[in-house]
């Protein structure tokens, strides 16, 4: 039993070091997911006295590399989720981005009315939100946020966007 605290132990740290988690202050789904499955593989191998210690480091192994693939394809979200992208710039309609997304004109107009916006003249800038939303900045109003960097990545359309370059 010993024995397979200690392998137990260490199998979580060196989890703990390769996944990258310093801290539990903002725990995620799959962190929580994580905590129970390597409770229930390093306690059930515990208390099973006929689990070797090699099938417990076998099931640390298979759950590290497991969690470490869905991290891994996480990452590429943003193509099953999509970006937000400004379909109105200085109050003109980029055309592209606006058939690209499949809008059409009246349902512009509709999703404008909601956000109470009457006329293009009152429009500077408009994104398509990855919801299907829009967030609508009107003329003169320049109070707007930009996320440059997410999880350790810059977001080149993000800087294009707030007209700003990597540098």
């Amino acid at each position: 039993i010993v024995v397979k605290i200690l392998v137990g132990m260490l199998g979580v740290l060196i989890f703990l070091r390769i996944s990258g988690k310093t801290q539990m202050a903002q725990l995620t789904p799959l962190d929580s997911v994580n905590a129970f499955v390597l409770g229930a593989l390093v306690g059930g191998s515990i208390y099973s006295p006929e689990m070797s210690v090699w099938y417990l480091v076998l099931a640390l192994g298979v759950w590290t590399v497991f969690n470490m693939l869905i991290r891994f394809l996480l990452r590429f979200k943003h193509l099953i989720k999509g970006d937000t992208v400004m379909i109105v710039r200085d109050g003109k309609i980029d055309l592209r981005e606006f058939r690209r997304n499949g809008l059409e004109m009246e349902q512009f107009r509709t999703m404008l009315r909601e956000n109470g916006i009457f006329s293009m003249l009152e429009v500077d800038d408009v994104r398509f939100e990855t919801n299907g939303r829009l967030t609508v900045s009107r003329r003169g109003d320049r109070s707007q946020s930009y996320l440059l960097v997410n999880n350790g990545a810059v977001l080149e359309s993000s800087l294009w966007n707030a007209g700003k370059s990597e540098q």
